[in-house]
């Protein structure tokens, strides 16, 4: 045969890439696979374990995602009109429920159907990508036993999905943060970029704040670490150079970003300016102790020591990717910190970045020492054990509501929802409309997450009679007094006196709680009704009836005990016009 019509030689190289491809393509098929049925059966079976009894931010974007999918269906350009209206002035927008309305219309329980949404959308991507930018690091032959851990890590790392279970979208917004480390990666900073590759690391980080706006602590740690991972991954010789580009690469990247802020997001931006956060949020802060207790105890002991290992194994190894990954772990899990305790202490949700730090290096410390083991037996024998303390972590962290000695050292716990008497909750509830009718109002002066609040009140009448529910001011510095208890028709207060927080930052609760349970200043023209509820935790809850219109005197006392401790808020409240607001009620 002549070279016109011989079969052309195989490229051996070629061959091998197909291989890898279809191996790598097998794998993440079967691990997307394998995360989708452990997380829709560990999800359905937590949601169908709870009472329905959620409350505060646990409804928060459950109620958006109901409303936002209702409208999608109904009025479709109404419905787009307030994603952009809402990414523009509101930090909680639209954005989180977009993707996960599909699941709307599924014929399922509705606490169901959004846990399950968010879980499919975002909890399980993350996983996939986490193990992604991993096996990338280690240039993995996917199918391996250090590949399953890779995958192993996230999805039973209860920190992750925890916030998930809770009604949290926030997972969503990990996905662009793992995208922009993988991103920050691949990209030479060292050297001039293309607009668009800064663009696109811009975006991505964009988008985790557009997401939910406490990840700007994450992203302004990002911006810090990426060029000296840049220089780490990319510097050459002329070290001065390199960083006199890195740093003019991050720098129009960074201007980027504002300019998508300021574009789409304008109010938004200006509120972050002007609004004094520090303040607002100074009861979320428990100070440093408690947030660094509370975040190694939901991240696990297990995670943080093997994260400390594997940042020793990645910066005394010789591989500059290595040492770049423990160095953008360790960085951004002390500065992101750092920025984020100085406002406030951490909630199961904000945990989620600094999970990602510790996690990607405790797995790249397993995925190292199983790399290392040459004999297939001694790989079996170490993954078996890792995989059943992971295992054993994450189902000890939903589902098992004994305490054991070992939980010290494990995940904290996030257990179904469950309270005692909860059918005197449903009497409660059903008593309400009866009582109120069609024009009277009432005020819920409690706020205990796990007793009662004012939204717990309204999720368990299904919102039908929130406009005869005043919303009830929780937290001292961000909300301010209670005035509407003046207009209320009946109080419904509880026994101890129930806070979410420390007693001395939510005095708008315990004073006027404690002027109707005592008959104290505004107390004097309420009187308790036989409706009396008892509610978790040994506390009772009794309804009161304004008998008269509050005095004067009684209203200018009532504001006293508050500005007794804030003597700043006095020019803002007027007796005389705050008498006359009940003639106009």
């Amino acid at each position: 045969m002549d070279g016109f019509t011989s079969k052309p030689k195989k490229d051996p190289l070629t061959s091998l890439k197909k291989k890898y491809n279809m191996t790598s393509k097998k794998f993440y098929t079967l691990s997307s696979l394998f995360s989708l049925a452990l997380t829709v059966l560990s999800v359905c079976f937590f949601v169908t374990q709870e009472q329905d009894i959620y409350s505060f931010d646990d409804t928060l974007y459950w109620g958006k995602w109901e409303r936002f999918s209702y409208e999608l269906t109904h009025n479709p350009l109404y419905d787009l009109g307030k994603i952009f209206s809402s990414l523009w002035k509101r930090e909680y927008n639209f954005l989180p429920v977009i993707l996960p309305s599909i699941f709307y219309h599924f014929p399922i329980y509705s606490r169901l159907d959004y846990i399950l949404s968010i879980s499919i959308i975002y909890f399980i991507p993350s996983v996939i990508l986490f193990s992604f930018f991993l096996n990338k690091i280690k240039e993995n032959h996917y199918l391996s036993a250090s590949s399953f851990i890779s995958v192993l890590f996230p999805l039973t790392t209860a920190a992750f999905l925890a916030p998930t279970l809770r009604g949290y979208p926030d997972i969503g917004g990990l996905f662009f943060i793992i995208l922009a480390l993988f991103y920050s990666f691949k990209i030479n900073l060292t050297i001039p970029q293309n607009i668009k590759h800064l663009a696109i690391l811009s975006v991505l980080l964009w988008a985790a704040f557009a997401f939910r706006r406490w990840y700007l602590y994450t992203v302004i740690s990002m911006y810090i670490t990426i060029p000296v991972t840049s220089m780490i991954l990319y510097s050459t010789k002329d070290s001065i150079k390199d960083a006199k580009q890195v740093i003019i690469n991050i720098i129009k990247s960074g201007f980027l970003f504002l300019a998508f802020l300021a574009i789409f997001q304008g109010k938004v931006l200006y509120t972050i300016l002007t609004f004094p956060y520090g303040q607002a949020y100074s009861a979320y802060q428990m100070g440093f102790p408690y947030s660094f207790a509370y975040t190694i105890h939901h991240i696990s002991f297990f995670i943080i020591f093997s994260s400390l290992l594997g940042a020793l194994l990645a910066l005394l190894s010789k591989n500059r990717t290595y040492i770049a990954l423990a160095t953008a772990c360790i960085f951004n899990e002390i500065i992101s910190f750092s920025l984020f305790t100085r406002t406030q202490s951490p909630g199961v949700q904000h945990i989620i970045p600094f999970t990602l730090w510790a996690t990607l290096l405790a797995c790249f410390a397993h995925m190292k020492i199983l790399d290392s083991l040459k004999l297939k037996t001694i790989r079996i024998l170490y993954v078996l054990p890792l995989t059943l303390l992971l295992s054993f972590s994450w189902y000890n962290a939903f589902f098992i509501e004994k305490d054991h000695p070992i939980d010290s050292y494990l995940s904290a716990k996030t257990l179904p929802f469950h309270v005692d008497h909860y059918q005197n909750y449903l009497k409660m509830v059903n008593d309400i409309p009866n009582i109120l009718g069609h024009n009277k109002r009432i005020f819920i002066l409690s706020s205990s997450h796990t007793v009662l609040n004012d939204t717990t009140v309204t999720h368990l009448l299904h919102d039908q009679m929130s406009d005869q529910i005043f919303l009830t001011n929780h937290v001292d510095w961000r909300d301010r007094i209670n005035t509407d208890i003046i207009k209320a028709d009946y109080i419904l207060v509880v026994d101890p006196i129930q806070t979410h927080l420390v007693p001395t930052r939510q005095r708008i609760i315990t004073i006027p709680a404690y002027d109707l349970l005592h008959e104290r200043t505004i107390g004097h023209a309420f009187e308790k009704t036989p409706y009396i509820y008892q509610l978790n935790n040994d506390a009772t809850a009794y309804l009161y009836k304004k008998i008269r219109p509050v005095s004067k005197q009684e209203i200018h006392d009532f504001l006293d005990e508050h500005f007794l401790y804030y003597p700043q808020w006095r020019a803002q409240y007027n007796v005389d016009s705050l008498y006359m607001m009940q003639s106009s009620h």
